[in-house]
């Protein structure tokens, strides 16, 4: 594999070992590298928002001249997403490289009788020895599937984090909400402080549960009042920004690059890591945390990519997602009429997320992820007809866009959701912006 293009036909190859949870195996091949990954990490799980919280905490640490690197999971619109140093993303022949490497490795594991290596694992051993290679001094890593049995859990962080824990790939981590927060709570180490924005208290009780068993500090994220040794949060009138606010210390008017008003919370997530990160004696200002909030970015999340009409992209999975995507949708700043495309994956229940959306829409265009796994357009407008919507199939996303537009005229809006790999799909126009 010596180039991305071959990278990206082996991930194809990969793709049927679909999710293998363990750490036997990683842990087996993180001992063969040439270099160990060591430098200090923040690890941030949950259900919804992870990823955002993971880049805010990466944004506020990138001080001038400390490097700091991110991974993330999963990606939107290219591959090396997943791996950047300083907001910068790995190189193509550097991956590649990698790529060649962790694949040489792995397979010397699996000869050795630990089983095939499914696609993460192999990224997440790449990020890691490009982390080590270059020298980072601390890494923001967003934990993929669960927590407890997660490829990311082999390393011990500084900091753990927790964003939240609603019902999602239910057939990987339980069917309750203490079974999926169980999972969840795996990354929580010993004498490890951790952070968490989850407010149900089934979810809750096995976090803090698991942090006194592990006398980790537990750290709590909820909206005002704060509670002792947490932060909260309080939106301002506008809906735009919200104050963060914990022990003597406040963030007043925080206004986020990322939209939506649930970014409270997972800003809440990395202002109370951050926090943490000081009392250990890291040198992070107020103004770093702020800077690092309003600066943070990735695509997917509410993304604008067209002005007329308004067309938004956000890749809510799961009924959580749905609901928070719903409130956006709501505000005044959206414009009707508005279509929906939606397309999912099998392992997600399109009759939950489309519960949300469907009474904010005039119109739904059924899609699908060009990807292996994905409910077909039919079945995803037949779900949509179920639940008394107007719906019609187009699997090509961007077909199916071009339809929507044309349904709500330049003055409307359509909002493209369901999954990142139907938002991954799409060709950003040039009206696209952030």
């Amino acid at each position: 594999m010596k180039t991305l293009p071959e990278w990206l036909a082996h991930c194809e190859r990969l793709h049927p070992v679909g999710i293998e949870m363990g750490l036997e195996r990683v842990r087996e091949v993180a001992e063969r590298l040439p270099l160990r990954f060591t430098c200090p990490v923040i690890t941030v799980a949950g259900t919804n928002g992870k990823g955002s919280t993971t880049t805010m905490i990466a944004a506020a640490l990138r001080n001038p001249g400390r490097r700091v690197g991110l991974y993330l999971s999963p990606y939107v619109f290219d591959l090396r997403e997943r791996i950047q140093i300083d907001g910068e993303m790995i190189p193509r022949e550097r991956f590649a490289a990698l790529a060649t490497r962790a694949r040489a490795l792995v397979g010397r594991v699996e000869a050795g009788g630990f089983g095939q290596a499914t696609e993460f694992e192999v990224k997440t051993l790449i990020g890691f020895e490009y982390f080590a290679e270059e020298g980072v001094e601390i890494a923001c890593i967003e934990v993929g599937l669960g927590g407890r049995l997660d490829a990311t859990n082999v390393i011990k962080p500084l900091v753990s984090v927790i964003t939240n824990v609603f019902f999602d790939h239910m057939e990987h981590l339980g069917d309750t909400l203490a079974a999926i927060a169980a999972e969840k709570a795996g990354i929580i180490k010993y004498d490890v402080p951790v952070v968490t924005a989850a407010l149900e208290p089934e979810a809750l009780a096995v976090i803090r549960e698991t942090a006194l068993d592990r006398s980790a500090a537990l750290r709590r994220v909820c909206p005002c009042p704060a509670p002792e040794g947490g932060v909260c949060w309080r939106l301002r009138g506008d809906g735009e920004g919200f104050d963060l606010l914990s022990d003597g210390w406040a963030l007043t008017d925080v206004r986020p690059r990322l939209k939506g008003d649930f970014q409270a919370a997972n800003a809440g997530c990395a202002a109370a890591a951050l926090l943490e990160l000081r009392r250990q004696g890291w040198r992070v200002s107020d103004d770093d945390i702020r800077e690092g909030i309003e600066r943070a970015w990735l695509p997917g999340r509410l993304q604008v990519l067209g002005e007329r009409p308004l067309i938004i992209a956000d890749g809510a999975h799961n009924p959580a997602g749905a609901e928070v995507v719903a409130r956006y949708l709501k505000s005044q700043s959206v414009p009707r009429p508005l279509a929906l495309v939606v397309g999912m994956m099998r392992s997600h229940e399109p009759q939950e997320v489309l519960r949300s959306l469907l009474p904010l829409a005039e119109r739904v265009v059924a899609s699908s992820p060009p990807v292996p796994g994905a409910w077909t357009a039919e079945e995803i407008a037949s779900v949509a007809r179920g639940l008394g919507a107007r719906a019609e199939t187009e699997p090509d996303v961007n077909a199916a866009v071009r339809k929507a537009a044309e349904f709500v005229g330049p003055g409307g809006a359509v909002c493209v959701t369901g999954s990142f790999y139907l938002v991954g799909a799409l060709r950003p126009g040039p009206a696209a912006r952030d």
